[in-house]
């Protein structure tokens, strides 16, 4: 199974175990980022620069296209229909979009960010209490060190 994974599951550790394809999106990366330029302590800083560091060099980082603009289009409608607000969980919507556009399922700590989408999209909830390990998942075939792969785009 292919899997895209949420930002929460990198930073608390939660990446599934067992022989799926994992990767993520760049909005993942911008996040990851993010966190550690604004970290208040060196402590801080360096325990997410590992998880930064971890991501970049172990998973492919899908980037935002035409396609996961359609799905982001698709995925943003349906949170409408369900009464739901759309630009409350955009960067959420994104990676969910990513995943849409690549038939990979989203793997979240966080279920609830994409309710009204189970016609279309398979989430994986993730919680605290399940064993984890870094870098459980296998990176996709023919991955090498985070770069491009042609068998997830397309």
């Amino acid at each position: 199974m292919r899997l895209i994974l949420d930002t929460n599951v990198l930073i608390d550790g939660l990446v599934p175990k067992g022989d799926d394809e994992a990767a993520i999106s760049v909005e993942t990366l911008a996040v990851l980022r993010f966190g550690v330029m604004v970290a208040r302590t060196p402590e801080i800083r360096a325990k997410r620069m590992r998880v930064l560091s971890n991501a970049e060099v172990s998973l492919m980082a899908l980037p935002v296209d035409d396609a996961v603009a359609s799905s982001y289009a698709l995925l943003a409608a349906k949170r409408v229909t369900a009464s739901r607000q759309p630009r409350a969980r955009s960067f959420d919507l994104f990676i969910a979009a990513t995943g849409h556009s690549h038939g990979a399922a989203p793997v979240t700590r966080n279920s609830g960010d994409f309710v009204g989408l189970d016609d279309v999209l398979e989430v994986v909830g993730r919680s605290r209490s399940q064993p984890t390990a870094q870098r459980a998942c296998s990176p996709p075939k023919d991955h090498v060190g985070g770069r491009d792969m042609p068998n997830w785009h397309g």
